[in-house]
């Protein structure tokens, strides 16, 4: 059962999320989630239309922090994986245990672009969800532009 690693994983990297995470929740201003709450909604309805979205570049970057850290980790795993499971560090070790040089270095490969492809796609949706938010709070200014016209003096007459 692969519950023992997952409990591992989670053990080993939480801390380096919450470093993420705690950063963008120390910027989130109680003020905004206690005018929430004022205005009469639940916590529940606070967290998700308030602090969910401001913090969702944290929790995305943490994430993939996460999976990046974790997808090379050896350690934890080696210790906890089940004999039937094959895993990617794991055949690593085993591949350059028996003296196989090519294929570890094409599984380093692949081993090395899974993350990579994984942090584009992440900065994409980052990209994504700022563009999306800057098109909901509009451009400052809009609808409040006052077209100037220069002023006319007429002479005296």
């Amino acid at each position: 059962s692969p519950i023992p690693m997952v409990v591992g994983q989670v053990v080993l990297f939480l801390p380096y999320a919450m470093r993420v995470i705690s950063s963008a929740l120390v910027q989130l201003h109680d003020e905004l989630l206690e005018v929430s709450r004022v205005c009469g909604t639940s916590w529940i309805s606070t967290a998700w239309r308030i602090a969910v979205p401001l913090l969702s570049p944290a929790l995305i970057g943490a994430a993939v922090l996460v999976f990046v850290y974790s997808f090379r980790e050896l350690g934890a795993v080696v210790l906890l994986v089940a004999t039937d499971m094959t895993l990617l560090p794991v055949l690593i070790f085993d591949m350059w245990a028996a003296g196989q040089a090519t294929q570890v270095a094409v599984l380093n490969m692949v081993s090395a672009a899974i993350p990579a492809v994984l942090l584009g796609l992440s900065a994409l949706v980052l990209r994504m969800l700022r563009r999306r938010r800057r098109m909901d709070a509009g451009t400052p200014g809009e609808g409040l532009r006052v077209e100037a016209t220069p002023a006319t003096v007429e002479p005296a007459r």
